[in-house]
């Protein structure tokens, strides 16, 4: 889980007072922004096979967007990528979920991006990688509002590339 504690109840060690702000796995480090243009950095969590922006003030919630597949369990394993990406001043989300059973077997990887004011997706399909993606995204600035550059790994296999089948790894 994802909880809040005081700087001071940590450095004494009383973390009895923690309020538990999101349930399951949180797999990579969330990032922080201010998603919703308060002065406040908020709080953006991936977990398990979802992506949470969470209030920096109010620790509530502002939005939760939950991935869907067809094919199968999706998961979450790398941390969110903030750019500009569309034409308002709060940064979109770039993830990538690996669509599967569960680890270590996937069978394909999805990337797309939500909008940071909404968590509604700004991409008409996630784009496919037909193999696993450990890297997050990385973003090159350019002046103007919707002018970032997201830059994200994708692995194919020559021949696959869109390929939606099982995959996993060789121990």
């Amino acid at each position: 889980g994802l909880y809040a504690v005081s700087l001071h109840l940590l450095t004494t060690g009383n973390i009895s007072q923690s309020l538990q702000l999101l349930k399951g796995g949180v797999n990579e480090a969330p990032v922080l922004v201010d998603l919703n243009k308060d002065g406040t950095e908020d709080i953006v969590a991936i977990s398990e096979d979802r992506v949470t922006a969470i209030d920096g003030i109010t620790l509530e919630q502002i939005w939760n967007t939950t991935s869907t597949s067809l094919f199968g369990k999706l998961q979450l394993l790398n941390s969110p990528t903030l750019a500009y990406f569309n034409d308002d001043d709060v940064p979109d989300i770039l993830f990538t979920h690996m669509v599967g059973t569960t680890y270590p077997e996937y069978f394909f990887a999805q990337t797309t991006v939500v909008d940071g004011r909404t968590g509604a997706p700004l991409l008409d399909q996630p784009m496919t990688s037909s193999a696993y993606v450990e890297t997050p995204g990385l973003t090159l600035s350019v002046s103007g509002q919707g002018n970032d550059f997201f830059l994200y790994w994708v692995a194919v296999c020559v021949g696959h590339e869109e390929t939606q089948q099982r995959f996993a790894f060789v121990n």
